[in-house]
């Protein structure tokens, strides 16, 4: 997709390595630029596209999304070498873990560069809204995600009532050193990893979205020059489409302009016997991606906070 000036102007407009622009920001451009909501959503697909890795199909995906905040959420395509193809992040889920880690509670509209895969029509379909989701592509009428997913299978087919986004509190505290502070808020420096880095860290695993499994988890990832990423599981009623932490956290970390080669520590948190763990799938991707990178995990569990 061929940038125009209209598009070079935006992006020169945008917060520099920001895939989250807030209500107000959002607001500016589209005044700035005299350019609609949907407009604008169009014009930020190129944008969010230049940041895709797709090392193994070349085929770049861009997205953009706005939510019921006015915040509009960037996402891009992710692909891993080494590792089975199930590992990788479509655009549209980078959308909703962007708008998951910036809380928001509902997805309108969202804009892509091609039509969603079944995957990811069905991976939105997680949304509380699922099938009002309008998804937009140039050049077409906004179509609602019931249209595109007849006869879908979501939350509800398995008595879950609540949806992927929105506030979200599991209540979990560290089982396993660092014990102090257990809620996070005296937390020591832990093999290597810093307090801060299991601060967030924990916050991001209570927000983790595991109704299916019970078995919430998160990554926080640390760079040389002490910037942190995070991401959240994020379950799927088809279990399939859903995003693993450290999936999510590599989003965060891309969208920031970040390389791999920067990673230099993460920790994954997770309950030490749910029934699904992200160890060694979260280990196997990360030797192949950063091995310069050291790997720690730290249980938590339901307790007082």
């Amino acid at each position: 997709m061929t940038n125009t000036g209209r598009d070079l102007t935006l992006e020169a407009l945008l917060p520099q390595e920001s895939f989250i622009l807030t209500a107000e920001t959002a607001r500016k451009l589209s005044e700035k630029l005299h350019l609609t909501v949907r407009e604008l959503l169009i014009r930020l697909i190129p944008i969010a596209r230049k940041t895709a890795r797709p090392p193994i199909s070349n085929y770049y995906v861009g997205a953009a999304g706005i939510g019921r905040s006015g915040g509009i959420y960037l996402g891009f395509n992710l692909e891993f070498p080494g590792v089975p193809l199930s590992q990788t992040v479509h655009a549209e889920q980078a959308v909703i873990s962007n708008a998951h880690r910036g809380g928001e509670e509902k997805l309108l509209e969202m804009a892509v560069s091609a039509a969603p895969c079944g995957h990811c029509r069905q991976f939105l379909n997680e949304l509380g809204n699922g099938g009002e989701l309008l998804v937009l592509i140039a050049g077409r009428e906004p179509a609602p995600l019931a249209s595109l997913l007849p006869e879908s299978f979501g939350p509800r087919n398995l008595g879950i009532e609540g949806s992927l986004l929105g506030k979200r509190d599991n209540s979990l505290v560290f089982i396993s050193p660092p014990l102090a502070g257990g809620a996070g808020e005296n937390l020591q420096s832990s093999g290597g990893i810093s307090a801060k880095l299991l601060k967030c860290g924990l916050a991001a695993v209570n927000a983790a979205y595991a109704p299916y499994t019970n078995s919430p988890s998160a990554v926080a990832i640390s760079t040389r020059d002490g910037e942190i990423f995070t991401g959240s599981c994020l379950e799927n009623a088809a279990y399939n489409p859903g995003l693993p932490p450290l999936q999510g956290a590599l989003v965060a970390l891309a969208g920031a302009g970040r390389e791999y080669e920067q990673i230099s520590g993460v920790v994954l948190l997770e309950k030490k016997d749910a029934p699904v763990q992200q160890e060694e799938t979260a280990r196997l991707l990360l030797h192949k991606i950063a091995p310069q990178a050291s790997f720690k995990v730290q249980y938590v569990g339901i307790g007082d906070r």
